[in-house]
């Protein structure tokens, strides 16, 4: 059962570059695009906003397809989605309804990853190593910022400018197939249940009703620690509290490297501390690490600036090593099997939601009311979050040794 294994590894590899791929490689293509078609500011708006719509809306014919036609192919109807829109995108010619139906189709295939990977990860791994797993496939999604990142700069220094943003562009293609084809090779699954969540040793008790609501509400309250607004706007917050461009780039980079350096950390915990105690000490570390950073906003006169890089450092660190790190692995072992397709997803439909929101609303609310106080709110959120799991969420790890060949077809 080596081989089945090594193909489910590399398959999670690829699926969490693809996962996040995107947010770079857009990013790089968008000039092209703009020029290109001569976006309008609306229409620009619509172009990346429809991938968020396709994202929520694969939810539900994800969930649909997941009982009805397996993981595998699931995963691969999503991945021939991606890749339409892609090409549809990339070949569109300026033809703006192209480039917005395109944008659209590419997220309502690519949002397939978010709610059949978990599923496949809680169902068809081993007890022994299915918490790494899990980790382990969060990993990639942060490997696949820097991946289109890095693919954004080689195609802009290397390619001529009207072919740069298709290469940008099509890019996370070779791994849509790839996910597809190694979905493919992998054995049929046979329904089973993961391990139903057991009672903490001190006590904690959560009935099946409540392991459900908590599952389905996990990867929301992870995105309302105010994860979107720390990645996406650090440099910004960073020229506010006073550091020089140089600086604010220089922190944001050091921000991002720890939150990988903490990832791996988390794959190296998740077993040998289990889960619980991640996720509450992680919402309790990143409530710290918001009102740290806040005080630098809040008090000018009395936290110098490298408060600030403080706070997001342990944010970034708390939040890896717990939430950010189990997002989508406890909602999985949470979930009972005849209720994990579409448990899953509607998680991942709050976790866009809630992704957006706290994005899109950031700038508004700073203005209104000024960075400080948009932070200390999302500290306060991580902090209610932190109470939430310590009163009820179980231990999901079970402690039990898998036998030799355990991986689950």
């Amino acid at each position: 059962m080596l081989m089945p294994m090594v193909l489910f590894v590399f398959m999670i590899v690829a699926a969490g570059a693809f996962a996040c791929i995107d947010s770079s490689l857009v990013g790089a293509a968008l000039p092209g695009i703009r020029a290109e078609a001569g976006l309008s500011t609306w229409a620009e708006s619509a172009f990346m906003s429809l991938y968020l719509v396709g994202l929520a809306l694969s939810t539900a014919w994800t969930g649909w397809c997941l009982p009805r036609i397996g993981d595998r192919r699931t995963l691969v109807v999503g991945m021939t989605a991606a890749v339409a829109g892609c090409i549809a995108v990339a070949f569109s010619g300026g033809w703006i309804p192209g480039l917005l139906l395109g944008r659209f189709v590419h997220g309502l295939g690519a949002g397939a990853v978010f709610v059949v990977l978990p599923y496949m990860i809680a169902g068809r791994s081993p007890e022994a190593i299915r918490g790494r797993l899990g980790v382990f496939f969060q990993l990639m999604v942060t490997a696949g910022l820097a991946l289109g990142s890095a693919v954004g700069l080689a195609a802009t220094r290397f390619l001529a400018s009207e072919s740069a943003w298709r290469a940008d562009y099509l890019a996370s293609v070779p791994f849509a197939v790839l996910v597809g084809f190694l979905a493919l090779r992998l054995p049929k699954s046979v329904p089973h249940s993961a391990p139903v969540a057991q009672p903490a040793a001190d006590g904690v008790r959560a009935r099946p009703s409540v392991r459900v609501l908590l599952a389905v509400a996990i990867p929301a309250l992870v995105q309302l620690t105010g994860v979107g607004v720390v990645m996406c706007y650090c440099v910004t917050i960073l020229g506010d509290v006073g550091f020089v461009a140089a600086g604010a780039n220089l922190g944001d980079f050091a921000v991002k490297g720890l939150n990988f350096a903490a990832t791996v950390a988390a794959l190296l915990l998740v077993d040998s501390v289990g889960r619980r105690p991640l996720m509450v000490g992680g919402f309790a570390g990143a409530a710290a690490g918001l009102m740290l950073a806040a005080l630098s906003l809040l008090l000018p006169d009395c936290a110098p600036p490298w408060i600030a890089v403080a706070g997001f450092g342990l944010f970034v660190v708390a939040f890896a090593i717990g939430p950010g790190g189990f997002t989508w692995l406890v909602p999985g072992e949470l979930l009972p099997e005849e209720s994990r397709s579409w448990g899953l997803a509607l998680a991942a439909l709050g976790s866009h939601v809630a992704s957006c929101a706290v994005v899109a609303a950031y700038q508004p609310a700073a203005r209104a009311f000024g960075p400080g106080a948009v932070l200390c709110a999302f500290a306060c959120l991580s902090a209610g979050s932190t109470v939430l799991f310590a009163c009820l969420l179980p231990e999901t790890r079970t402690g039990r040794r898998q036998e030799p060949g355990g991986y689950r077809v």
